[in-house]
């Protein structure tokens, strides 16, 4: 590998390893600031869909 690219990929690697860290402060970015993910809940589309109960009864067949 040439040596410009190597150089290349430290600062890569570098810039990569303080992402997390404020460069005006210095210090790491609170946990409070980072978005929770938002899991989903089971059971929230109850009675939104409705299967007919000949749902797997073969189909007429049309002419």
């Amino acid at each position: 590998m040439p040596d410009a690219l190597k150089i290349e990929v430290l600062h890569y690697a570098e810039y990569l390893l303080n992402k997390g860290i404020k460069k005006s402060s210095g210090s790491a970015i609170a946990s409070n600031d980072i978005p929770k993910k938002k899991y989903r809940q089971a059971g929230t589309m109850t009675r939104l869909i409705v299967m007919s109960d000949d749902f797997d009864e073969p189909l007429s067949e049309a002419s």
